[in-house]
């Protein structure tokens, strides 16, 4: 692979969190690589995501995709497969588009060159709490993307004056059940939203150079938001 893969393949932007469009996201195309060659031959990315062809594929839970501290399940209606690792598209919170300043967004193809601020210093991927209606793993859209605009629920903007939490999802069994109609934001079909995990007190991440790393919920918002960048040129220490 030459490059990483697009958070999203889909022929017009912004991608919406809703299952139309071809919207084929990261973990499909990470598939061969993983040992999950079966799950690729039977997943036509021409057709899109949601296409009935799809389906078999789609619903697939894959423990690679999953945290061992998530009780995980497919969605309510029982048409995808969950994931627990999303790709980072973004440093705030906006629509899922070809302008983002991540590493895995709609169309894209980042390579190593790109990441100026340096691979150790750039998020790849992150835990996240997968809504109960997730369009799942499969889905370039907010089942799969977030960015480091949230976290844990909470706006990581400077000088935002509403930093309240909005509603952190839960899977059935897990504790109080929230769905994407439990506030307006989460109604938003451009909302895409943060990262989050079952963890006390921060959630693991995977760096551009393959490193894992605990971010604690205590990180500056400032600093946090530049390890979303790709190119922001902003100078970085050691210790998040």
């Amino acid at each position: 692979m030459e490059h990483l893969p697009s958070g999203s393949i889909n022929p017009t932007g912004p991608v919406l969190n809703e299952p139309v469009g071809q919207d084929v996201g990261y973990l499909v195309q990470l598939c061969p690589y993983i040992e999950q060659q079966g799950i690729a031959n039977h997943f036509d990315i021409s057709l899109g995501t949601y296409d009935a062809a799809n389906a078999p594929a789609r619903k697939q839970t894959i423990a690679t995709f999953i945290c061992p501290s998530s009780p995980y399940a497919p969605n309510t209606e029982g048409t995808s497969g969950l994931t627990n690792y999303a790709g980072c598209y973004h440093h705030t919170e906006a629509p899922i588009d070809t302008n983002n300043t991540g590493l895995m967004f709609l169309n894209s193809h980042v390579r190593y060159g790109e990441i100026t601020d340096g691979s150790s210093h750039t998020i790849l991927i992150g835990e996240m709490l997968p809504q109960l209606d997730s369009l799942g793993w499969a889905s370039g859209t907010r089942a799969s993307l977030r960015n480091t605009g949230w976290f844990a629920g909470k706006s990581m903007t400077p000088g935002a004056t509403d930093i309240a939490p909005y509603p952190r999802p839960r899977l059935a069994g897990s504790g109080p059940v929230l769905t994407a109609s439990s506030e307006d934001r989460m109604a938003d079909i451009e909302f895409v939203g943060g990262f989050d995990s079952y963890h006390a007190g921060g959630a693991q991440f995977c760096f551009a150079d393959g490193s894992i790393r605990f971010l604690s919920l205590s990180v500056d918002p400032a600093l946090y938001q530049k390890l979303g960048n790709r190119a922001d040129g902003a100078m970085m220490g050691t210790e998040y």
